[in-house]
């Protein structure tokens, strides 16, 4: 009786083409260069954490933007850390978000050409771009006006445009002209650095060669902009009835090139420094709250998330409205997945079991059907239980918790226990909000604002209900 009222129908993904990107065989030569300039400018970051933070800071900075897609992509993440690494690296490496460097306008032209762009219609109010990321620089650009109107049949012809926005400003984005060469042979050079990490102990519980393996096929999509319309369009489908969370509606995407509507907002820092200026706390609580309300949403209820929630690829209005951009890396989860996260998050957060915790880490993944059950579960239970607190409390200092997460993984690596890479994306996701909600509201922990978001929100009333059916069958 119980089960029938509670159970809720599974969502189902839309059946769209998937384009994905083959990887391009890169010379041994090539790695070997690359590795060796990786290697040797790895040192000077390092040896100038003497020096003055302002001479420090800089030379961080272009060590994240001289050396490919993956070193930058890393330091837009940790640009929203500065619990991990200090905060005036922070500052300078938040400049990757949307002041990365920039190709030359020759270069936008070719690539507009190549992929068949008509350039008579196009009109850039500016031959410098408005930003710049690791993968693409942005442009924007209007709808370029015609005496005969033979423009506006072509602009619809081209880019699907109805009469209404012909007046409306666009985002063009155009790929990096080397990116996906320098994506080749970072993905080369990962892959045998994993595969030597592999035959190290503590990395055992890791799985890197799987690690690798999912990390590249999330990179490679990335790098194709007809995935990431695909994605837009998916998420403004699942948002549309939230008028607090606004996507850009998608007109166009090429291999290199996407077209979108123009949206603009206030960065996460113009919102952080009107707050220090200004009695604006509340607000910006509000604000974080209802972020932490859009993640649950993506994960519990939509089962498709952005996996790539750093600074740069989010804007606010008003401090009431969140814009979303950059949708090239993003996870839907299957039903096995989610049925697994789902228990995962019901242990953690709703039975606070650590002796469960460690039972679903063993059970649901194949790769760990040999471990003795009953001796991890007894080694990795205090542990697990002294990570929850710590990321529940939020009070004790990152060593301390770092500490224990080794801990953690010696326990694993002495019972040959696996992590499951296919949830790698959602908790990035976790620990990227986390950042973001720890500038917006200083006092948030992350643990804090997901149990105050569960107990509120419609979308996780599926994670009580599973809870209470289970109640009911050992009645």
């Amino acid at each position: 009786m119980f089960e029938n009222f509670l159970k809720t129908p599974s969502y189902e993904k839309p059946h769209f083409k998937a384009f994905f990107m083959k990887e391009s065989p890169v010379s041994l030569a090539a790695q070997l260069s690359r590795a060796m300039r990786l290697s040797i400018h790895s040192i000077l970051p390092v040896m100038s954490s003497i020096l003055p933070k302002s001479i420090h800071k800089k030379i961080v900075y272009g060590y994240f933007t001289q050396n490919g897609y993956v070193l930058m992509k890393i330091g837009q993440w940790l640009a929203s850390r500065p619990d991990i690494v200090p905060f005036y690296i922070c500052e300078a490496l938040s400049k990757l978000h949307a002041d990365a460097p920039r190709h030359t306008f020759p270069e936008t032209i070719k690539i507009l050409q190549n992929d068949q762009f008509n350039l008579k219609n196009l009109q850039f109010e500016s031959l410098e771009p408005v930003g710049s990321g690791s993968i693409a620089q942005v442009y924007k650009l209007r709808a370029k006006k015609s005496k005969q109107n033979d423009f506006l049949s072509q602009l619809r012809f081209n880019f699907g445009i109805s009469n209404s926005e012909d007046k409306k400003q666009y985002a063009l984005k155009v790929i990096h002209p080397m990116i996906k060469e320098e994506v080749f042979t970072d993905m080369q050079i990962l892959t045998t650095a994993c595969n030597m990490l592999s035959k190290l102990p503590f990395f055992n519980c890791f799985d890197l060669q799987n690690q690798i393996k999912n990390f590249k096929r999330e990179i490679l999509k990335q790098i194709n902009f007809n995935h990431e319309i695909i994605n837009m369009r998916l998420f403004r489908h699942l948002n549309k009835y939230d008028s607090e969370i606004l996507i850009p509606k998608p007109v166009k995407a090429t291999e290199n090139v996407l077209l979108i509507e123009y949206m603009p907002g206030k960065n996460l820092q113009e919102i952080v420094s009107i707050q220090n200026k200004s009695n604006s706390s509340e607000k910006n609580k509000i604000l974080a709250q209802k972020m932490c309300s859009h993640f649950l949403k993506s994960v519990f209820h939509d089962r498709f998330l952005h996996t790539d929630l750093h600074p740069g690829n989010l804007s606010f209005i008003n401090n009431q409205k969140v814009i979303i951009y950059d949708f090239g890396l993003a996870k839907y989860l299957t039903q096995n997945e989610y049925d697994n996260f789902l228990d995962l998050i019901i242990a953690s957060f709703l039975r606070k079991s650590p002796k469960e915790i460690s039972s679903l880490l063993v059970k649901r993944l194949a790769d760990n059907k040999n471990v003795k059950l009953a001796e991890f579960i007894e080694q990795s239970s205090g542990p697990i239980e002294k990570i929850v607190n710590i990321v529940k409390d939020g009070a004790e200092s990152p060593e301390i918790l770092r500490n224990e997460i080794n801990q953690f993984i010696s326990v694993c690596n002495k019972n040959k226990v696996k992590f499951d890479h296919k949830y790698n994306n959602v908790f990035m996701s976790g620990i990227c909000l986390d950042g973001i909600l720890k500038k917006l509201d200083p006092e948030c922990t992350f643990y804090r604002s997901i149990w105050r978001q569960i107990l509120v929100h419609s979308s996780v009333f599926k994670i009580i209900s599973i809870y209470c059916r289970e109640v009911f069958k050992n009645l």
